[in-house]
């Protein structure tokens, strides 16, 4: 369900943000173990950026090599307590991400998933991010998906509920004192990245028969239409309107405390008003002049 908020290459440098995934990355290394670094993501880095920025603490990089890029040294973030908060709950989302695939997938892909589960390795063990909330909350989640409801709102409302008390158990967790509106904007932020994952997965879903809650939204489509090409491109173009305004939101909420962000304002900017609007044309299968300085970073 992660994976929608990558920077634009080559706009600005970006090197607050590379330091920041880079620094994570190893993070998880050292805290869950090597394996654990396969599942990072762009998300997680952009919420860990955002506490950073809203926590006052210094931005402290160094240059270091990596098994990824063993000769080119890059900047990386020296951990602190933040990187380690944001580790925690990565791996707390991977690991409900494969509760998640278990469920739903089949065959093959599910048994690759269950060994996943079972991996005696250290990220593992128990989550050292774990809030009884959560779990219920993406239990309500699990139940609404398995009872097959057909309202897209209801369920990128409960997964922006889930992000949004994320942000807040961290932050008290870290001492972070956050603006009004940032648990807000994590709210509709967690809303744009379930409904984008319902858009790209449509498809796939209508082939394979899978529950989307846009496909039970949108039957008489589907009834009307013929090929799965032309249904998917109907009904995204019928729904593509949700997408649209949850950037709106996001934009607006953000603009209300954008200026407590000091000198991390500008690339964060950049993903608010670039980055995210590149994905949502991509996912929609649109071009975007928010592409034009280059592609999103993969």
């Amino acid at each position: 369900m992660f994976g929608y908020i990558r920077p634009v290459r080559n706009d600005c440098e970006n090197y607050l943000f590379k330091a920041q995934y880079c620094g994570l990355c190893k993070t998880l290394g050292k805290r869950y173990g090597q394996f654990s670094r396969l599942f990072l993501s762009y998300d997680i880095s952009l919420l860990t950026l955002l506490w950073h920025a809203l926590s006052g603490k210094n931005f402290v990089y160094k240059y270091e090599t990596c098994i990824m890029h063993p000769v080119n040294k890059r900047r990386v973030k020296r951990p602190n307590e933040i990187d380690q908060t944001a580790a925690d709950v990565s791996v707390y989302f991977v690991k409900k991400k494969i509760e998640d695939n278990i469920r739903d997938e089949r065959w093959f892909k599910k048994l690759l998933y269950q060994g996943l589960n079972k991996i005696p390795m250290k990220w593992n063990r128990e989550t050292l991010f774990k809030y009884d909330d959560l779990d219920n909350l993406f239990y309500q989640l699990e139940r609404m998906e398995e009872l097959k409801k057909p309202e897209i709102d209801e369920l990128s409302n409960c997964f922006g509920t889930i992000l949004k008390k994320t942000t807040r158990y961290a932050s008290r967790q870290l001492y972070i004192k956050l603006p009004d509106e940032t648990e807000q904007f994590t709210f509709f932020l967690g809303k744009l990245i379930y409904t984008l994952d319902a858009f790209e997965d449509l498809e796939r879903d209508l082939k394979k028969w899978h529950y989307n809650p846009l496909i039970f939204e949108n039957k008489e489509v589907i009834l009307s239409v013929g090929k799965t090409e032309e249904v998917v491109k109907k009904i995204k173009d019928k729904e593509k309107w949700r997408l649209y305004l949850l950037l709106d939101h996001l934009e607006y909420i953000y603009s209300l405390f954008n200026d407590c962000l000091g000198v991390y304002r500008s690339e964060i900017d950049g993903i608010i008003s670039k980055s995210l609007p590149a994905m949502v044309y991509r996912v929609l299968g649109q071009k975007s002049n928010c592409q034009k300085k280059g592609v999103l970073h993969e």
